[in-house]
């Protein structure tokens, strides 16, 4: 799932990005200015500011204004926490000429009012009873195509305008509304969480690590520890055929998977033995080959390195890594030849961007981390794809639609078609998602050198190798995740059959770490015996991530 940077982070980053080009921007700041509006350009916008009237006008091309960010926030870093930014959604829906009314964290009673026309719009909002003379309130009012942030700092009433709808604005707010997502927190603390969140993927932060673990801790209540033993190598003998490599890495992309699925790891490999020995196989990818972002070498896609090299490379990145050799009797059913000629198949295929995102959606709701919602999400869609090239690994077009498009035997090439399909079947976005991905669906790809390929992230090629291989797994091994796939009762489960530098190294596990700085305990190891369609429709809510029902 080394995807998830390009794919999840940036949903969930760029969601806040959504003021697109509207013409001549500047042009209006300017006419506005003339009026005595004061200017200010913040993060995602231009705000003009003239007694209670605030405009938004988009900057003339889409961007993040760093420069705001840092010095809202970096004055606020230490009281914030990582992705602590995420909003709360009011269950209102904003439809033009109809009030709606809510109690908020500052405000005892706030009404809003949309007055819309086919080509721009405006809230009006009225506060009322705040309960701290310093207190104040942050929203998003956002649709599927667009978010515009207001700080309300004091009480009476608010006027902002919305200088131009996007493409097929007006039609989504007409008819579904304006959603209003609540921030736990002002504009400079959002702003720093946002950098919180940031350093975690920051490779050239010194703290990254450390940043890491205690997001963990705050977020999943995993209380990492740390270990000493270093690597602890093992003969070819003590490495077989089929073993599955349980693998986290420290830096914001594997815990980030970590706390969204519920597992303590965020890549998975196996062992395969061809004429020349042992080899480590994977499907991984990497952002940036020639940036720091690149902490491991090539070959990327579905890929195989001697066992050695990949141990030495996997040191060097800092990895945790232990090694869960499969039970006996699921040795004795692994046909190494069968796994090594379907890998052949396979072998340099892209990496799964098409539908790993799909692994995690197994439920309208369910499976975001609190407090997002199936409406942030589609905002948060909406937002980001006319901002990544459409051919791009990391595209909505790319990582979304496509399988949307399987899903629902359409051939779109945008959400506008994908919501014109479903809008009159009632359903959202991501109830969509939730159905389940199939093995056998081929996906195009500029990166596929035949017509098309399988789309694999890193656990389900290795539930593919064991399914080819002989094992009796009656589930789509697209369905999967990290923790759903070593909880499977598929692993030896004897301690004292772990190689004795093994035990020595890390006696209380059992089953053998041989990389890490730090211990890797994972959760559930080898407690859930397989059944027909597991894990196809499971909820995962943290920190408890609670399976209902449980054979889900």
């Amino acid at each position: 799932m080394k995807g998830l940077f390009v794919g999840v982070v940036a949903l969930a980053l760029l969601s806040f990005s959504g003021f697109g080009a509207a013409g001549k921007s500047e042009d209006v700041v300017e006419e506005y200015m003339k009026q005595g509006y004061e200017l200010r350009k913040e993060f995602l916008h231009y705000t003009l500011v003239k007694d209670s009237h605030q405009v938004l006008v988009p900057f003339s091309k889409p961007s993040f204004n760093w420069e705001w960010v840092y010095m809202t926030g970096a004055p606020r870093v230490l009281g914030v926490g990582a992705w602590d930014f995420l909003p709360v959604q009011i269950p209102v829906a904003l439809k033009p000429g109809v009030a709606a009314h809510w109690k908020g964290s500052c405000y005892e009673d706030i009404t809003a009012t949309l007055t819309a026309n086919a080509t721009s719009g405006t809230l009006e909002i009225e506060a009322k009873s705040k309960r701290s003379p310093v207190c104040t309130e942050f929203y998003d009012f956002g649709d599927r195509e667009a978010g515009y942030l207001v700080q309300l700092t004091f009480s009476g009433k608010h006027t902002i305008s919305i200088a131009q709808w996007h493409e097929y604005e007006f039609d989504d707010v007409t008819q579904n509304g304006m959603k209003v997502f609540l921030f736990p927190m002002n504009a400079a603390e959002v702003a720093a969480s946002v950098l919180k969140t940031v350093q975690l993927f920051n490779p050239d932060n010194p703290n990254q690590v450390e940043d890491n673990v205690d997001f963990l801790g705050a977020k999943m209540q995993w209380a990492m520890q740390k270990r000493p033993a270093g690597r602890v190598d093992l003969t070819e003998e003590q490495l077989h055929p089929g073993d599955y490599l349980a693998i986290m890495r420290l830096d914001g992309l594997d815990p980030l998977i970590a706390w969204g699925t519920g597992g303590h790891t965020g890549h998975t490999a196996v062992v395969l033995r061809f004429p020349d020995g042992l080899h480590v196989c994977e499907s991984t990818d990497t952002v940036g080959a020639n940036s720091s972002w690149a902490y491991f070498p090539p070959p990327y896609g579905i890929c195989c390195r001697p066992a050695g090299q990949w141990l030495d490379e996997a040191e060097n990145a800092q990895f945790l890594v232990a090694i869960l050799p499969l039970s006996e009797e699921n040795r004795a059913q692994f046909d190494n030849d069968r796994a090594v000629a379907w890998y052949e198949t396979v072998a340099g295929s892209p990496y799964g961007w098409n539908n790993f995102i799909f692994s995690f959606f197994d439920k309208l709701n369910g499976n975001l981390p609190v407090p997002a919602t199936p409406d942030l999400m589609e905002q948060a869609f909406g937002i980001i794809e006319p901002r990544i090239p459409v051919d791009s690994k990391g595209s909505v077009y790319n990582m979304v639609i496509k399988g949307l498009n399987h899903r629902l035997n359409s051939d779109c090439d945008s959400l506008h078609c994908i919501y014109e399909t479903i809008d009159p079947m009632g359903m959202q976005l991501l109830e969509v998602a939730a159905i389940p991905e199939q093995d056998h669906w081929l996906y195009e790809s500029p990166q596929c050198d035949r017509k098309a390929c399988f789309s694999m992230v890193c656990d389900v090629f290795v539930m593919r190798v064991y399914q080819e291989a002989g094992l009796d797994l009656p589930f789509q091994a697209t369905e999967q995740t990290p923790l759903d796939t070593y909880r499977m009762n598929l692993f030896e489960n004897d301690w004292f059959k772990r190689p004795t530098q093994c035990a020595q190294a890390d006696p209380d596990l059992p089953y053998c770490q041989v990389l890490g700085a730090y211990t890797l305990t994972l959760n559930g190891f080898n407690s859930m015996a397989v059944y027909p369609d597991m894990n196809h429709a499971c909820p995962a809510y943290a920190p408890v991530y609670q399976r209902t029902p449980y054979n889900c």
